[in-house]
């Protein structure tokens, strides 16, 4: 990942992300009482029963995601941020460094998920990416959290998959070297629950977050330049809704 620098390009880019943000929107449908090819009603036909025939039917938003790109896996929005983002999830941690939504050529990349991670909730823990940008576009909001006032008042976000809407809670930040252990996916050399620990103690402050390893976690990424080749690390814990 890199700094994105400002232009116009960028403002084009944020429009088109916009609309698809409010594709993200789920649309919904009222059953019509009669169809209009019904057949008779007779003394035996059973007839479905909704009360008050008020029954709505939700289209689930993903379908519309999946039609423009196969790679989707998500979307993510953080309260109080410029982050409201469809997730991508590409066969390398670089295919979508320069690429938007559509597959096209965009300086602000795309929000892509690690491709060591299966998706569809089935990971103990995700990863997903995005640039700095200094207008806060991307994951360049990620800087906000930085502030400890901010990090409590923001503490929550959601992350939708086509399975589900899912809150995680911030439970650390920290910018540390881009080569470290907090990426991890597997497992292998340590306990999930140590690994939990092990990202609570590197947070700059500490929230009171209280920590399963029944629990799911999310961590954000992104550039940050107060360290050579550093990034800034935003780890959350799944909740109740």
């Amino acid at each position: 990942m890199f700094k994105v620098n400002e232009n116009k390009a960028m403002d084009s880019s944020q429009s088109y992300y916009e609309e698809l943000s409010l594709l993200n929107e789920a649309e919904t449908v009222p059953v019509p009482e009669e169809p209009s090819s019904a057949i008779p009603e007779e003394e035996t036909q059973v007839k479905p029963v909704f009360p008050d025939n008020d029954f709505i039917y939700t289209a689930n938003p993903a379908s519309t995601f999946y039609a423009i790109n196969q790679d989707y896996v998500g979307w993510i929005k953080v309260n109080n941020t410029k982050i409201d983002y469809p997730v991508v999830r590409g066969k390398d941690n670089e295919e979508y460094l320069d690429k938007n939504f559509k597959k096209e050529k965009d300086v602000l990349g795309s929000i892509f998920m690690d491709y060591r991670n299966l998706g569809m909730g089935l990971d103990r823990h995700t990863v997903i990416y995005g640039h700095y940008t200094e207008r806060g576009l991307m994951f360049g909001d990620l800087e906000k959290f930085a502030d400890r006032q901010f990090a409590e008042e923001n503490s929550t976000f959601t992350f939708s998959t086509p399975q589900g809407e899912k809150t995680y809670k911030v439970f650390s930040v920290h910018i540390s070297p881009s080569e470290g252990p907090y990426l991890d996916t597997q497992f292998n050399n340590t306990s999930y629950g140590e690994f939990q620990n092990m990202l609570k103690e590197s947070s700059i402050f500490n929230l009171e977050v209280e920590l399963s390893d029944k629990q799911s976690i999310i961590t954000l990424v992104t550039c940050n330049y107060a360290m050579e080749d550093g990034r800034l690390f935003l780890h959350a814990i799944e909740i109740g809704n």
